[in-house]
């Protein structure tokens, strides 16, 4: 399903998600998006995976490789970095509204668990064609989560493309310990 941008996602919450980033110089996340279905349905709620669609879109830049000289494309690497950032951002936002039950109660305890307690558990990345890393788009979404042991496993989907045909897209399974 094809998604486009909805309203946006507020600077507060985008620039505390990435404040781990910034220090480092490596905020490619420049804006974000709430996705919404491209042919206007509505959400779905689905309670049997305590989870409603949550789709985020993302615009990123990446000036410059923060750890190998240029080369000319987005890579693997760029990829988790710019997976990080959107979901973080993600997260976030599923918090603020509500979109995730059974997880964290605000955005101050989400801001303070988000670095030491989110982990990936599986990654999947595939590359149909160059990407170029200048100036390009990411969908991050939210598939479903379920708790179990005070861990909220979530099931995500990553898709990056460009103007010019370059994509890559993933799954991402994550585990967010002590919830």
């Amino acid at each position: 399903m094809n998604f486009v941008k909805g309203n946006a996602i507020g600077n507060r919450l985008l620039h505390k998600a990435l404040s781990p980033y910034a220090n480092k110089g490596t905020v490619y996340l420049k804006e974000a998006y709430r996705g919404i279905h491209e042919d206007g349905s509505p959400e779905r709620t689905d309670t049997r995976k305590e989870t409603r669609d949550c789709t985020v879109i993302g615009v990123f830049s990446i000036p410059e490789s923060c750890y190998v000289d240029e080369s000319g494309h987005f890579n693997a690497v760029e990829f988790v970095i710019c997976y990080n950032q959107i979901m973080y951002v993600s997260l976030a936002y599923a918090v603020e509204n509500e979109f995730l039950e059974s997880f964290i109660e605000n955005l101050e305890e989400f801001y303070r668990k988000q670095i030491s307690d989110v982990y990936i558990s599986k990654f999947e990345s595939h590359y149909k064609s160059p990407i170029n890393a200048r100036e390009f788009e990411g969908v991050c979404r939210i598939t479903g989560s379920k708790k179990m042991h005070r861990t909220m496993y979530l099931k995500t989907e990553i898709g990056f493309s460009d103007n010019s045909g370059g994509s890559a897209y993933g799954s991402v399974d994550l585990a967010i310990v002590g919830v």
